[in-house]
């Protein structure tokens, strides 16, 4: 395959991840719903937010969006990489070495 079709289906899963996680945080909790909408306002749409207006519109402290943002990641980095995700975070959480 070329590289333009391989580079067609990598975005075709991550939109797919992209969804699922999304149905996975709408069905969860509130917390749940206020992670997948913290990456979606840094990282997602046109019109990016701040960690700060993010915290201002969900009335909780920034340190509680970055929280939200580093579970959403990790979450992610799973389905779309798989258990090795896991594992190499747990690696760099470890010795403290981030790539």
């Amino acid at each position: 395959l070329g590289y333009r079709v391989r580079s067609k289906e990598m975005m075709e899963f991550v939109n797919n991840i992209l969804t699922r996680y999304r149905e996975i945080c709408t069905a969860g909790t509130f917390e749940d719903q206020r992670r997948y909408g913290v990456i979606k306002k840094l990282y997602l749409i046109d019109g990016k937010q701040t960690r700060l207006q993010l915290a201002d519109f969900y009335q909780v402290d920034e340190k509680t969006i970055r929280r939200d943002e580093r579970k959403a990641i990790d979450d992610l980095s799973i389905m779309i990489f798989g258990i090795d995700a896991f594992n190499d975070m747990s690696k760099t959480r470890r010795t403290g070495v981030q790539k």
